[in-house]
């Protein structure tokens, strides 16, 4: 196994909380996936996971390291993608940011929260949760995707921005402003 599929294989585990896991989904050993942790760590001298007969999670170096690797293995997979002709059929991970972290504070009562209405309507419909200051809307929440200057957007980034888009205009309408660029960041606005 060589470094970059041990760095796949680390980022599976911690993903999936699981060395079964992971080794199904990478179609190998359970006992390949054990070595090749315990080498990784022996070469980087740390432990990066806490094994539990029930679950696996990361150290503190380890979530850094998990973190470095998911950079590391994005770059990879985009400069590979950016020499092949991937455009009809682009694939891999993309990371967006959401608020479902913000909807679990609130179900537990952890203070008010000011999300686009669609991400707590099921919430708000079932009556876990309450609308308050309802005389208050908030204004519009721009959404935006955004990529570093000076870099080509990768196919799969595209097409994920693309999918949204429709996505927005198909629940919101059409956006106020959609905007294309060097930059490349698109603003989409509920009117």
């Amino acid at each position: 196994m060589d470094r970059f599929d041990t760095l796949l294989l680390f980022t599976r585990i911690v993903e999936a909380g699981s060395f079964s896991k992971a080794a199904v989904m990478l179609e190998i050993p359970r006992a390949t996936a054990t070595h090749a942790i315990k080498e990784l760590e022996a070469r980087l001298s740390t432990r990066l996971l806490e094994r539990t007969t029930r679950h696996v999670r990361t150290t503190p170096d380890g979530q850094a390291f998990y973190e470095r690797c998911v950079h590391v293995l994005n770059e990879l997979e985009d400069a590979e993608a950016s020499l092949q002709h991937v455009a009809a059929n682009p694939r891999g991970w993309v990371s967006v940011n959401d608020s479902e972290n913000y909807v679990v504070c609130a179900l537990r009562a952890a203070g008010l929260i000011q999300l686009p209405r669609f991400h707590v309507e099921e919430e708000l419909d079932d009556g876990r949760l309450v609308e308050v200051l309802r005389d208050w809307p908030s204004p519009g929440m721009p959404v935006s995707a955004m990529y570093p200057f000076g870099r080509q957007l990768s196919p799969r980034v595209r097409v994920f921005v693309d999918w949204i888009a429709g996505l927005y205009e198909a629940r919101f309408g059409a956006p106020d402003r959609l905007a294309t660029g060097a930059s490349a960041q698109h603003q989409m606005m509920p009117r």
